[in-house]
């Protein structure tokens, strides 16, 4: 026990801790989990210090979150601590650490509990309390809240929900450091999302929270953070936190109601990522270009044929800002996105739509496949999607070789999308 101390001593005395030697942690990972009942309360305190790596990157960040849960397991089982005992222990220690913005110092005095007071928007009146949170070390409980958030069950929201909401929505509220706070923010929010609702039926429901109206318009306003205002690798960041956040959000909030949930996805689909995404990013960056692409494609098969609504408007917008584009074929993770948008779409709307706009299909295949075949870029792969999506057509009554004759005439070189 007396190295795990050490372990608490030196991490504690750095407002910023870092560990170097990956070496060092398995070995004090291991040592922790072989001790862990020996000294409940100093378990807790190396528990404590792990979590300021919880958001690192990897393989440190997965290192330490095994071994949190590995060693609350144990010391749930082998102990006379509860699960309860533990997660209070934890929260007792990370609630004093979080970012506190204060209206007056008056006020702070006459409650300290209440001084976790979130102002959604940048006031130059918080900065100095920014600062000086930074400067105590306030960064590092980032990590610490993200983990106590992943062993939060929905019985104990109730009760932690008062110090929960504005401690996220400060870290949120960040200007200063849009991927080393912001962001971790929305991480904050996903984690609390997807791991504290699981038994809604017996405990508190979000929806019944009244935070939807709180999170949605952050988030939203987050999908705006594009080139070339941010860099595209910081928008690409952004952006693969934030719609899979999103999309939790939706889906909690409107769990018994399909219909709104689809509702909500639909109107992303189309106000964020067809309408905005798609024709500003364009080019500017292959792998945003083809997150958004991913994205569409998840968005078209949670809506399911209900996505027939969008489709005209999904048709226009790969032909218009990608497929048309002379540069198409220049990014292969761009065309090969394209065409599973087209299959994906083909084989999730309902087939009197697809048929209605066969011809808008044959364009964007035929342009694709001709752009590919003239300038080198048919390759096996490509070759298979694009009969793919010729069989799918087929299936549901699109049979391309009917106007086989009349293409070919004009156009030899796309014999091969026929055979």
């Amino acid at each position: 026990m007396e190295e795990l101390r050490a372990f608490v001593s030196k991490i504690e005395s750095h407002d910023s801790p870092l560990i170097d030697d990956n070496n060092e942690l398995k070995h004090i990972c291991s040592c922790l989990q072989n001790h862990a009942v020996d000294d409940v309360d100093t378990s807790l305190q190396v528990i404590q210090c792990l979590s300021y790596f919880a958001m690192d990157k990897e393989p440190i960040r997965s290192s330490c979150l095994e071994t949190i849960q590995k060693v609350i397991g144990v010391l749930n089982k082998d102990t006379n601590w509860s699960y309860d005992e533990l997660l209070t222990w934890l929260i007792d220690r990370l609630r004093p650490l979080l970012l506190r913005i204060n209206e007056s110092t008056r006020e702070s005095e006459k409650n300290e509990d209440n001084a976790l007071k979130p102002k959604i928007g940048f006031s130059y009146k918080e900065d100095e309390q920014r600062q000086k949170w930074r400067k105590q070390g306030g960064l590092k409980c980032i990590s610490f809240f993200y983990v106590v958030l992943l062993h939060l069950k929905n019985r104990h929201v109730s009760s932690n929900l008062w110090w929960i909401t504005p401690g996220i929505l400060n870290i949120l509220d960040d200007t200063t450091d849009i991927l080393g706070v912001k962001l971790k923010g929305v991480l904050l929010l996903r984690a609390f999302l997807e791991n504290s609702f699981e038994d809604q039926k017996n405990w508190v429901s979000f929806s019944d929270l009244g935070l939807f109206e709180l999170y949605s318009p952050i988030l939203w306003n987050l999908c705006y953070y594009l080139p070339p205002s941010y860099d595209s690798s910081t928008s690409l960041c952004i952006l693969q936190v934030v719609f899979p956040t999103l999309n939790s959000l939706y889906r909690l909030q409107f769990i018994n109601s399909d219909l709104k949930y689809k509702y909500h996805i639909g109107k992303f689909l189309s106000e964020i990522l067809l309408q905005n995404l798609i024709p500003r990013i364009n080019f500017i960056s292959e792998p945003l270009t083809a997150y958004v692409l991913e994205t569409c494609c998840r968005s078209v098969k949670i809506l399911g044929l209900s996505s027939a609504v969008h489709l005209q408007r999904m048709i226009y917008v790969l032909g218009e800002y990608l497929v048309r584009n002379p540069f198409f074929t220049a990014f292969d993770s761009l065309v090969d996105n394209s065409l599973n948008l087209i299959h994906t779409m083909i084989a999730e709307c309902p087939a009197e739509r697809i048929i209605a706009h066969r011809y808008d299909f044959y364009g964007l295949l035929l342009i694709s496949f001709g752009k590919c075949k003239q300038e080198g870029k048919l390759k096996q792969d490509i070759l298979h999607k694009f009969k793919r999506i010729r069989e799918s057509m087929k299936t549901i009554g699109c049979d391309p070789n009917e106007d086989k004759g009349e293409i070919l005439e004009n156009h030899r070189y796309m014999e091969e999308f026929f055979n």
